[in-house]
């Protein structure tokens, strides 16, 4: 009993890292590819639009872009405080809830037949992953700003995509790891696929909330009292 203990405690913590290393690895990557292709002038960041009018702020404006294209020569200028932070993410909210999902899995619906892990994959990708992927994006948005109503509008604006390109990447991973991968195993299948969705991810979470629109004030116009 205490060696199964001891596989499992092992179990466990490797699924914990390989979903910090997951977010924490993608994040960096998102970032850096988000670096060279600003430098090709793909820019691909959502960033909300700003009004220059007066002068001064069109000549800060150049100085920034200065700036932007200096920073272009050199190495990409990582935020490793955004990074650590998905990380964490991934170490103690994404991994323990896939621990316990494969558990919860195995306990329902026992067994390797074709029309069991058919079943699994559905269940998995209908209820599972419509929580994980709201749940991180809200927990993501919530940790960057501190404020649940931004949290909540990111969720709502990001789910459906997200949840689309989901449904064209996870079903093969769920399906290769209820058919041939150990029940221990899995979290670390889950974090090695999590290696190139944690990229996309990251960027989701990343991105800019659109800005409201705002409609033109229309100026009121003074009129003069009449005279009798």
């Amino acid at each position: 009993s205490t060696e199964f203990l001891t596989l499992i405690n092992m179990r466990v913590q490797v699924g914990l890292v390989c979903g910090a290393a997951s977010m924490f690895v993608g994040d960096v990557v998102t970032q850096t590819v988000q670096h060279y292709l600003d430098k090709q002038g793909l820019n691909i960041r959502e960033r909300p639009p700003t009004v220059r009018s007066t002068k001064s702020e069109q000549e800060d404006q150049g100085e920034e872009e200065e700036e932007e294209k200096h920073q272009f020569k050199t190495i990409p200028q990582i935020k490793w405080h955004r990074s650590i932070r998905l990380g964490l993410l991934g170490f103690f909210w994404r991994a323990p809830n896939q621990l316990c999902w494969y558990s919860i899995m195995e306990r329902l619906l026992p067994g390797h037949q074709f029309h069991t892990i058919l079943l699994k994959v559905g269940v998995t990708q209908s209820t599972f992953a419509i929580w994980m992927n709201m749940s991180t994006i809200f927990l993501a948005q919530f940790t960057a700003s501190w404020s649940p109503s931004l949290a909540v509008q990111k969720v709502h604006h990001e789910i459906w995509p997200v949840l689309k390109q989901g449904w064209c990447f996870w079903p093969f991973v769920n399906l290769l790891n209820f058919s041939l991968v150990p029940m221990g195993g899995r979290v670390v299948i889950d974090s090695l696929a999590s290696l190139f969705w944690g990229c996309y991810l990251c960027f989701v979470c990343a991105k800019a909330l659109p800005q409201p629109k705002t409609k033109p004030q229309m100026k009121s116009q003074a009129r003069s009292p009449k005279t009798p």
